[in-house]
């Protein structure tokens, strides 16, 4: 009997878990609420409640949470959180790069969402002078978080990370290489491929 409350219980879950809509779903309404988890995010699902002001720094694309630091210790480590209308990522690590929050945690705005999502944000290595805000964005299939021109050779930035994902497009990676124009290229591409590559998109 237990066995079977047990499989008809996860069978449940995994119904639950297979009808959750994907935030990049079109004209999916966001979740107001703080994001514990990067599932939470991907699934628009926050589990906690904001009910903190949002702060925003008078330069660049940093904001922070109003938040004691009792609060923080009962709400624990967060990814991210949504206003109702934004998406904010917390880019606040620890040493051994775990991500943690403090009442000073900087998160940052995301700008787009799609295949790849993409945010900017302050260069933590020192080295870094020539760019205020480094051009990030995350693989919405696995969470990872890639800076797309933050390796240096020989003080020039190498675009590795674009290339890999833009040249999978040799079409869009041919029309990159002929663009002149002065706006945000990074942005710009990745809209792009993430609009003509939907389908590389799964649960």
């Amino acid at each position: 009997m237990k066995e079977l409350a047990f499989i008809l219980c996860s069978f449940f879950i995994m119904q639950v878990a297979n009808s959750q809509k994907l935030i990049v779903e079109d004209g999916l309404e966001l979740g107001r609420g703080i994001y514990k988890t990067y599932d939470e995010f991907k699934y628009n699902s926050p589990s906690v409640p904001l009910d903190f002001e949002i702060i925003k720094v008078d330069t660049g694309n940093i904001y922070h949470l109003k938040i004691n630091r009792e609060k923080i210790s009962f709400i624990g480590v967060i990814w991210g959180f949504c206003d109702g209308k934004n998406i904010y990522i917390n880019r606040d690590f620890n040493m051994s790069g775990k991500r943690v929050f403090k009442p000073d945690s900087q998160f940052n705005k995301i700008i787009y969402i799609g295949r790849y999502c993409y945010f900017l944000t302050a260069p933590t290595n020192p080295g870094i002078m020539f760019s205020q805000y480094l051009p990030f964005v995350i693989d919405f299939n696995s969470g990872e978080e890639l800076c797309l021109n933050c390796e240096l050779n020989f003080w020039f930035i190498k675009q590795s990370q674009f290339k890999k994902i833009i040249s999978r497009d040799s079409e869009l990676w041919a029309d990159y290489k002929k663009d002149k124009s002065r706006e945000d290229k990074f942005l710009k591409y990745i809209k792009l491929y993430s609009e003509r590559h939907k389908d590389e998109i799964f649960n």
